[in-house]
Parts: C-alpha cells; structure tokens; sequence
C-alpha cells in the first residue's frame, strides 16, 4: 500500500519515536524518564523492580523454565485467578526483564483487571523491545480507545497499518475509532479495506452496518447486516441488527421476522425482544408488546420486584393500597399516569405513586393520587399491591380502542394559572407555546432518523402570519436559540426564574392553560399539554418512536393532539409548510370564535 507524503510525515515521526525507545531500554534512567509522561506508577514499578532485581541477580531463565512459569501463570488467567497470573509473570520479568511475551501477558492482565492505564505502559513497554510487533501496537489502540484516547488510538492504529499494509484488524479498528469520532466518510473507507480482505468474517460486515446506521444510512446498513446474514445464517445479533434497522426505516412488517429469528437463536435477548415490542406497538398489536415489553428491565439492569408485594394482576383493589412507580422518562410518567386515574374510577384503591423529582409538585395536584413521593423517601407499609407505570397498560389489557381519555388528568395549580392569565391579560393574540429541544442524553442512542430536535429558527415562516404571540416553554438545553432569530421571529422567554421558584413544571402547566395552542418536538412538553387538554401540535421525526404509529395525523392517546409528521429524513421544510397552513387555518378560527362571542 503507497501513503501519501502528508501521511507519511504525519505518521512517521510517531513511528520512529516508537523506535528509539528500544535504545532507552539500555539505559534506565533515560527509559523511566520517559515513560514516566504516561503516569502508571503500578506498572511502571512492576518493570523498575524487574530491572533492578535482574541486574543484581545476573541470572535469566531458561526457555523451558519461562514456558513452564507461562503455562502456570496462563492457567491461573484463564481461570480468572488473575492476581495470581501477575505474580507468575512478575517472577519472570525479575529473572530476565526482557521477555517480551510476559510484558505482553501483563498487559492482558492489566486489562482483566479494568487497569487500562497501566495496560498501556506494558504494551507500550513491549513496542519499545520489539518496534515490529503489530499485536502490540492493535492492542494499544484497543486500551487507548478504552481510555478514550481516540486521537492517540488512531495514531497506534496507522502506524500498525503503515507497518504491516495489509493489516486486516489496523483497518477494522481504524474504521471503529473514525466512526466513534464521527469522521464517517473515513470510516467507511476502512472497513471497505477490511471486508477486502476478510470478506467472509461475519464482523466486517456488522461493523460497516453500524457505520451506516450512525451516519442514517439504513438502506446501505441493511445491505451490510443482510451480508452478514448470508456470511453467518445463525448469528441472533446480525438478525437483530437487520430487524432494528428495518423497523427504524419504517419497515416494521418487514423487521418482525428478523426479530423473531434473533430470539429463536438466543431466546435471551432483551434488545431484541425490546425492538420486536416497538414493532408490535406500531401495529396497535398492545398484547404482544406488552409482553415482550417486559423484558425492559434486563435490559435496564433494574428490578421491579424489589417490594416484598406481588405486581397487581388487575383482581380488585377495593380497600386496599397499591403503590406504583415511574420508570424512565418524565414524558413517560405524564403519558401513562392515566392510568392511576383509572385505578381510582374503577377500583377505589388508595394510591400511592413514587416519581421523578421535578414531577413531584404537579402530579400532588392530581386528585386520584392520594400520596406521592420521590426517590429516596419510602413507600408507606401495609400496601398489598405494586406496579410500573408502564406496566398498567398490559395489566388492564389496553388496546387502542380503550386508552383512556379522561381528559384532562393532569391540573396546572389555580392561584398560579391566575397569575399567569393576568401576565398575558394585555396580549390579544392567538397565544402559541413552543418547545424544540430535547435533552442531548435523550438522543445519543438514537437513530439520526430518530432525532426530536430541532433548530428554532426552522419555525421561522410562522411569524410570516399576523396575530400571533410566541412563547417559549423550553426549558435548558436550546434555550440559547432565542437569541439567534431573525428579527421578525420573536419568541418571549420568562427568564431563569421560568419553573424555578414554584417547582418544575409549575409555571410551564400555568402557562399552558393561558395558552390557544401548543407546537413542540416529542418531549414531556406535548404529554403535559395533552393531558391538561389543551391543543397541542406535535413534530415528528421521519421515523418517530412507536407510539405514534407511522402515518395518521392523530393518535388515540391524545383527542387534542394533531402530529406533523417528517415526510422523509431532513426534510423538515415540508412539516413547516403544513404547519405554517394549519397554523393560518388555527388564527383565522380563532379569531371568528372570538368576534361572535
């Protein structure tokens, strides 16, 4: 393989600074010096004992007495007596410390042991006694990626690659460490490099896959997961993997079967058995997604059995207490505590319900909850029943036709409403609340197909319509994007104080209920205006999270919800252009409602 002059001196400086350290194991003062940048006194001292004890005893071992100690210490490791392992391998480096093979031993003991640091001065350590050894250097990159050292890690990769040209495990990693920096053009032209060379490992294939799918390319991500597929027909993770994609590409019907494959291969799979739940949800399918839903807390790594009560069956309640708890997101607890609502219509229960800490003061209005509380404080004893939030869908045997809609279930507090009504009293306009930012956490595992967010001033061709007012309900990350409109675009904010002196969410439900109309991006903003019955419009990405199947402009969960739907990834520009239509439509109701009153 030729390189380029602009890699080469790039790389090469590297390479040659790698070399010269051969020459500093000659003299001891110069290699700790040296080494001493990395900061791992552990190992750094496991070789400096070696040394020193080697010189003052002038003894080596024979080979059959290293291979005898290796087979001894190899036993222990692979027994995950690991500590012992050390001490094996360290009695060689004090006989003769220069032994390549029981440097790189400590390294990989050095890794068992999460000790990544000290890892890398041993592999380290082994390239500078041997500058060739292209396993030491896969294997540094392999720590420093641990390290999340990825300039260094692309660094060790190139110069293995540069040493040996057709080195399939230098370019699979390369194009693992570009696609982690996001770099995916590079990445792709890497993992093209391996599958050249390896076209039948079933891992090329897979790796590619993700590439793709990080850069949103499902089709070409399918392709690659299909190949997989035919490389190794038994492998549940390239099912799996296909079937996700299908149902992130909006092929859910065409996911299913995939899915299902993944589980009758590895029957104990919660990714799999959670995207085979979301392809159900899709099709209004409620009683498999229930079921496969509940595999959610292996793959939480959480217990929800953790109260010495049974989960509710759904038998009556009458005079008794049940105590249910939220999971996950906060839009998730505003969603579905309906169903704590419907508990007390039907069964006269006492509820007690424990959730996220910012709800806490809004949901204590709720009538139908007769005590809340959050993490930390506990249940009240005597309770005979227990349940998730996101279990009680399952458990009362919901379908499409029978969510509840008993709206609204959720009250802005009155004195504050109030309060809010006399703020806005002199604005005369159509009042439109926005939110457009969901937290970046929320997104980092998600499909780009899948991102919520949007920029701000994409919603900048509404304020193109007369007799409208914004306000912001957006709350920490985006609220910046306020100050970046154009000049005809003004969207009032209330400053800092905005859900902070009266509790979270206070103000914002205040808000609402002085509000015409709610637009916002799927995030707990259109659960809370939902289920204080208030309008509320709600953008979604091209392929939109599963409760909101794929194609109606309404949903069953919400009689006061329109959804804007993304006609295809990006283009948000359609949804405006409907929305700008709709939203004339609102104004000009609005404002015959208002003359004839």
């Amino acid at each position: 393989m030729q390189t380029s002059k602009t890699w080469q001196s790039q790389y090469l400086p590297y390479m040659l600074s790698i070399s010269s350290l051969l020459l500093g194991m000659t003299i001891k003062d110069l290699f700790f010096n040296s080494w001493s940048l990395f900061n791992t006194p552990n190992a750094e001292a496991i070789v400096s004992e070696a040394i020193t004890k080697s010189q003052q005893n002038n003894s080596t071992l024979s080979h059959e007495q290293i291979d005898a100690i290796l087979a001894d210490g190899d036993a222990c490791f692979n027994s995950d007596n690991v500590e012992e392992a050390v001490r094996k391998y360290k009695d060689i480096l004090n006989k003769d410390h220069l032994y390549l093979m029981t440097i790189m031993r400590l390294a990989a003991a050095s890794c068992r042991l999460d000790k990544y640091e000290q890892a890398e001065y041993f592999y380290r350590t082994a390239i500078a006694i041997q500058p060739n050894l292209i396993s030491a250097y896969n294997k540094l990159g392999l720590v420093q990626e641990k390290l999340h050292k990825f300039d260094a890690a692309l660094r060790t990769f190139t110069a293995a690659s540069l040493l040996q040209p057709h080195s399939y495990e230098s370019f699979f990693n390369l194009s693992r460490i570009y696609s982690e920096l996001n770099q995916f053009d590079k990445a792709i032209e890497y993992a093209k490099k391996a599958i050249e060379l390896q076209p039948d490992n079933v891992h090329t294939h897979l790796n590619l896959g993700h590439i793709y799918n990080k850069q949103g390319d499902t089709q070409a991500a399918c392709i690659q997961y299909e190949n997989a597929i035919k490389v190794e027909p038994t492998l549940a993770n390239a099912h799996y993997n296909l079937g996700y994609t299908l149902r992130v590409q909006r092929e859910p019907a065409k996911a299913i079967p995939h899915l299902l494959k993944a589980l009758e291969l590895q029957p104990y799979y919660p990714d799999a058995h959670i995207a085979l739940a979301q392809s159900y949800w899709t099709f209004g399918n409620f009683k498999k997604a229930w079921e496969d839903y509940e595999w959610r807390w292996q793959q939480l790594g959480m217990d929800p059995k953790n109260l010495p009560v049974p989960l509710w069956d759904g038998s009556s309640l009458k005079d008794k207490k049940i105590f249910l708890y939220s999971e996950q997101g906060m839009g998730d607890t505003l969603q579905f505590i309906r169903y704590a609502k419907k508990i007390k219509e039907e069964h006269n229960a006492y509820i007690i319900c424990k959730v996220q800490k910012p709800l806490a003061t809004l949901l204590k209005l709720c009538p139908y909850l007769d005590k809340v509380l959050v993490g930390g404080e506990n249940e009240e004893t005597e309770i005979q029943a227990q349940a998730p939030l996101l279990n009680l869908p399952g458990i009362l045997e919901t379908t499409p036709e029978t969510i509840p809609h008993s709206i609204p279930y959720l009250y802005a507090d009155k004195e504050l409403s109030a309060l809010w009504k006399e703020k806005l009293s002199a604005d005369k306009n159509v009042k439109v609340g926005l939110c457009w930012h969901v937290l970046p956490a929320h997104e980092v595992s998600k499909s780009p197909l899948s991102v919520r967010s949007i920029d701000l001033k994409i919603l900048a061709p509404l304020a193109d319509i007369p007799g409208i007012t914004f306000y912001s309900l957006q709350k920490m990350d985006g609220e910046e994007q306020v100050l970046r409109l154009p000049e005809k675009f003004k969207v009032h904010t209330f400053g800092d104080d905005f859900d902070g002196s009266h509790g979270r969410f206070m103000d914002s439900a205040a808000l609402i209920e002085n509000l015409d109309l709610v637009i916002s991006v799927d995030t707990s903003i259109i659960h809370l205006a939902g289920g204080l019955g208030k309008p509320v419009w709600t953008l979604l990405p091209y392929s939109p999270d599963c409760r909101w199947d794929l194609d109606d402009y309404t949903t069953p969960w919400y009689k006061n919800m329109r959804l804007f739907r993304q006609p295809a990834w990006k283009d948000w520009d359609s949804v405006v252009d409907r929305l700008k239509k709709e939203l004339k439509t609102f104004v000009e109701t609005k404002k015959k409602s208002s003359a004839t009153v």
